[in-house]
């Protein structure tokens, strides 16, 4: 999603967003909490222990600290549009169906599936006695509701990935998707962040979603307990999780640090016990750390240049091109990234399904570069702003490197530091010319990051107002294409129309950077971006 943005999971976001908000609680005994989390039983008195026996001490709480670049932005499953919620409303949040580490599709609040034979219904068999964060039971109406609500294109832009069904129907042990044509993607659909259980009872209780995100209440591994906006969210065990024994850790304290020094300052210092999105100039020295551990997992990550084609000089393709010929991704990777990464040579990620890769891209070019401003009227050059987040070596760094070799075609480029409030408003409200953006995949298939970021009526593609009606159909078609070579033709075509127009400006892949304490165990990252945090541990 846009990192979607980062801003988009749609992360806006590139490697280091940062989006500090106002002050919310989760059901912190101050707030004012529609829901809150389930008590404790209380306690009662034993016998006194003969003298000589020990009684043993109860278990010491485990507590995982995590230090994230971005504060949460709208964590509501339908409304989001940034994997600063995505990646974490998944700890607390839950669908029939969840990502493994490997991408595939298991069982979560079901327990088994089937499709008929013409592919039109999906029936998923509930596991019994499941039930929200605060005991209530999950009712056939919680299901049906939830997922009207995700599908209604009225509540945001995820509504697409379940544009396919007609019809949803429940039951206390089933739930049915009846589907108006058949969907290749489908399954991956149920396991999607949007397509969670909520309780309908206590969203109305709350007076709607906006109050009800201060406090949630899902049916994931762990409760939302309290959100202070810019400053930290605390997750909890959700003691009515349905996986017996899981998760593994009590808390989770997720500290919003988004300036990149002072987060690795309290890694070294044991304040946090992770970072993301650490400086890749910091990683060396970081590694050699014998206290901690340095995770490069595989992504589907592309950091990228947003243009807003609706603005001129770039509302003529000709100019955006010369833009992309301008830019030596390799000196980028080597300076930025020391050299961690992959040169993008079109808008999907390299080795993900359907990746077109036929094509060079845009293979650094200065002369033709200049041949093309020429072409398009434009010679001598013209002045632009590139925005970016405060905060962040890594968009500095990279709009650095841009600006100067721009100049070599004319182009004077002008960095501007923004808030990550007044960034995202940029983006939202189409005002800025050019940013500094990512995205990552929600799904192991290309349908989802096509119609985002080529399919103008989803979301304006990534904003840049760029639309084509070629691709529009052929990305329609695909969602239904069941023969996959014609599915992979149609893909490469659209990469190829993409490369012809260069609607943004693809940099670069890279691995997804988490550096933690050697204490921490099993801490897993998907190339989806999904932390799976159920089964992590942490030996203090």
């Amino acid at each position: 999603m846009f990192a979607k943005i980062s801003l988009a999971k749609t992360l806006n976001l590139a490697f280091a967003f940062v989006l500090v908000v106002s002050m919310l609680f989760g059901c912190a005994p101050a707030a004012p909490a529609a829901t809150s989390a389930p008590a404790e039983p209380a306690a009662t008195t034993a016998p006194a222990a003969p003298a000589d026996t020990a009684v043993p001490a109860a278990p010491a709480k485990k507590t995982f600290v995590f230090g994230r670049y971005m504060d949460a932005i709208n964590p509501d499953p339908v409304m989001n549009d940034a994997n600063a919620d995505i990646w974490y409303m998944q700890q607390y949040y839950s669908g029939l169906l969840r990502f493994k580490p490997d991408n595939s599709v298991e069982a979560d609040l079901a327990e088994k599936w089937e499709v008929s034979p013409d592919g039109l219904t999906w029936t998923f068999t509930l596991r019994p006695d499941l039930k929200f964060c605060d005991g209530t039971p999950i009712t056939p109406e919680d299901w049906v509701w939830s997922l009207d609500r995700a599908r209604d294109p009225n509540n945001g832009i995820w509504s697409f990935t379940l544009d396919a069904i007609d019809k949803v129907e429940a039951t206390s042990s089933t739930v049915v998707f009846k589907l108006k044509y058949p969907y290749v993607p489908f399954i991956y659909s149920p396991a999607l962040f949007n397509a969670v259980v909520m309780p309908k009872a206590m969203v109305e209780a709350a007076g709607g979603w906006e109050k009800f995100r201060e406090h949630p209440c899902g049916s994931g591994p762990y409760i939302m307990k309290e959100w202070v906006k810019g400053d930290h969210m605390l997750l909890v065990r959700n003691p009515y999780y349905w996986e017996k024994g899981k998760p593994i850790i009590d808390e989770i304290l997720i500290k919003t640090i988004t300036d990149d020094n002072t987060r690795i300052l309290a890694l070294q210092k044991g304040d946090v016990d992770a970072i993301n999105y650490p400086p890749f100039n910091r990683v060396d020295e970081l590694g050699k750390d014998p206290n901690l551990v340095v995770y490069k997992f595989p992504s589907t990550s592309t950091n990228y240049l947003a243009i807003n084609n609706r603005n001129k000089p770039f509302d003529d393709k000709r100019v955006r091109a010369a833009l992309a010929y301008a830019i030596d991704r390799n000196a980028l990777i080597k300076t930025v990234n020391f050299g961690i990464g992959e040169p993008a040579t079109t808008f999907r990620p390299r080795g993900s399904l359907y990746y077109n890769d036929t094509l060079p891209g845009w293979p650094y070019d200065v002369e033709k570069a200049k041949a093309l401003l020429k072409e398009a009227g434009y010679e001598k050059g013209f002045k632009t702003v590139i925005e970016i987040v405060a905060g962040s070596q890594t968009d500095q760094q990279i709009a650095t490197i841009v600006q100067g070799m721009w100049a070599q075609i004319g182009v004077d480029v002008t960095i501007q530091t923004q808030e990550s409030g007044l960034f995202n408003d940029s983006y939202y409200n189409n005002t800025y010319n050019i940013q500094i953006g990512g995205w990552t995949d929600d799904i192991p298939d290309p349908s989802e990051e096509v119609n985002y970021a080529v399919v103008n009526a989803t979301s304006e593609s990534y904003h840049t107002g760029f639309q084509s009606d070629e691709i529009d159909k052929l990305a329609a078609d695909a969602l239904k294409e069941t023969d996959p070579e014609k599915r992979k033709e149609m893909y490469f075509r659209i990469q190829e129309i993409f490369n012809e127009e260069v609607p943004m400006i693809p940099l670069f892949h890279s691995p997804y950077i988490v550096i933690a304490n050697k204490n921490v165990v099993n801490f897993v990252q998907t190339s989806l971006g999904t932390y799976l945090w159920r089964d992590m541990d942490i030996n203090k």
